[in-house]
């Protein structure tokens, strides 16, 4: 995967992907779900050192924690079935790879 391709993922998930489809309770394939850590991962690579991301970026990638972690937190405080690999490690993995761009570390 580009750089160009791990961002173009990243806005395709936060508006038609994962973000939107969780709160539904679809959270897709386990393998689409660490292609998205992966098209994070790359990003982080590519921003490491830079003091500004582009708002479109900064913004598909909140969506994506925020939505995704929000939509967990639902289904389970509904009750609703959330896939094991979601809550063993996914939603960890997820949120460890945005938190590595924003405050510029690695993961």
């Amino acid at each position: 995967m580009t750089p160009s391709e791990a961002y173009e993922l990243s806005l395709q998930e936060s508006v038609n992907g994962i973000a939107y489809s969780s709160r539904m309770g679809n959270y897709g394939t386990l393998e689409r779900f660490h292609q998205i850590i992966d098209a994070i991962s790359l990003l982080q690579k590519e921003l490491r050192g830079r003091t500004e991301v582009s708002r479109e970026l900064f913004a598909a990638l909140f969506v994506l924690g925020n939505q995704i972690d929000g939509n967990v937190a639902g289904a389970i405080h509904k009750g609703l079935s959330v896939p094991d690999w979601v809550l063993g490690g996914g939603i960890a993995s997820l949120n460890e790879a945005l938190y590595a761009i924003f405050e510029d570390h690695n993961a």
